[in-house]
């Protein structure tokens, strides 16, 4: 606001396709040398992901940039990821009295709906803690942004596609961004799920 503008972006649409090229897939597993643990892990031979937004530039007619008229950017972004990695492990302590109890029509049809049977599972569980959980991505095979907002969106997208080619052209690099952008997030992410 001190710029003079709002920006809201709005998602219309994520499209996902490549669950069908999963190559390995582990749920709830015990984990041998971990008592009372359980591990489970997805990875995807390839997996595209599109998504459309509208980017809304409102001027507010103070401050440094001052324009007639709101910028309306319908943005689309591509991306080809292969070889993606999902592991999560978990320290599980339950009560097995109340795990008996348990029952998937009581879960599916509890009459206080999904907080009711959240509250029936955590009932039957001491804590839940997340020991580990990691998320990898080997390859980046294709990235792409398009856009219809005029002259400065095709200017925008110009420089993003840009950056994007040089990006994939970094074969020893290009992976190295998001997994560390993802060992900044899963820590994070961990701690918050713990109960």
């Amino acid at each position: 606001e001190e710029l003079g503008i709002k920006v809201a972006l709005r998602v219309i649409g994520l499209d996902v396709a490549g669950l069908d090229t999963i190559d390995q897939v582990l749920a709830l597993d015990a984990v041998q040398d971990e008592p009372h643990s359980l591990r489970s892990r997805l990875q995807l031979g390839a997996l595209n992901l599109s998504s459309s937004a509208a980017l809304e530039v409102i001027p507010m007619g103070t401050g440094v940039i001052s324009a007639v008229s709101p910028l309306l950017i319908h943005v689309s972004v591509q991306a080809s990821l292969q070889r993606l990695l999902l592991e999560i492990q978990a320290l599980v302590a339950a009560s097995y009295v109340r795990l008996g109890r348990l029952s998937v029509d009581g879960l599916l049809y509890a009459k206080g709906g999904r907080q009711a049977a959240e509250g029936t599972m955590a009932a039957a569980l001491y804590s839940l803690n997340f020991t580990e959980m990691d998320s990898r991505i080997f390859d980046i095979e294709a990235l792409s942004i398009s856009q219809d907002g005029g002259s400065l969106g095709q200017a925008l997208a110009a420089g993003a596609n840009t950056f994007m080619d040089a990006f994939l052209g970094a074969a020893q690099f290009q992976n190295v961004l998001p997994n560390a952008f993802a060992d900044l997030i899963m820590p994070k992410l961990r701690s918050k799920l713990k109960t």
